[in-house]
């Protein structure tokens, strides 16, 4: 007789094969679950890590990177202290997106002034990417295409009365046309 109570083939073998074949598919898919999660992480990790040349900055959590320490004190307070053990430019990591710090007046100023042209860029974020592909001008990449974008924007105001009372008419006016197409 088998251990099931009955001979091999019989009803009660049977449920026991059967206990044992799910046991063994719960156990693979959690292995394979468990897979997944870890390798998800694991490439978190490494999606997360410092890019070359960037400025050095305080040590982070992983997959949370420095926001536990911005939401622990005020942050203004933070960037002060960061500033003065890692200089006036330093780099946090946001969850994932890496940032760079400037606290200074000295460093701004270069930034923004001196070498404005490497600095004038936005960064392509993830839902601007997907609701307008970074065109327009308020999402669009610094270059060229940007530059005559704004060109055009800026003489199109001024055709228009830019900081005029006609000019919040009009608006108004393309709004509701707007609107009603929609």
């Amino acid at each position: 007789r088998g251990e099931g109570g009955g001979a091999p083939g019989e009803p009660g073998m049977l449920l026991e094969s059967q206990a044992g074949a799910a046991a063994a598919v719960g156990t693979g898919a959690v292995a394979l679950l468990s897979l997944l999660v870890l390798s998800l992480v694991v490439r978190q990790l490494l999606k997360q890590r410092r890019p070359v040349g960037f400025p050095p900055g305080p040590a982070r959590l992983p997959l949370i990177g420095n926001i536990h320490s911005l939401a622990s004190e005020q942050p203004h307070v933070y960037m002060k202290r960061q500033s003065e053990l890692h200089g006036q430019i330093f780099s946090l990591d946001l969850g994932g997106i890496s940032a760079i710090v400037l606290n200074g007046y000295d460093a701004v100023k270069e930034c923004l002034v001196q070498q404005s042209d490497v600095f004038a860029d936005r960064p392509p974020l993830p839902l601007f990417k997907k609701l307008t592909k970074m065109g327009g001008l308020l999402n669009s990449r610094y270059g060229r295409g940007w530059t005559e974008h704004r060109k055009l924007a800026v003489t199109s105001f001024r055709i228009f009365g830019y900081g005029q009372k006609s000019f919040e008419c009009k608006i108004s006016e393309e709004s509701i046309i707007f609107l009603e197409a929609v």
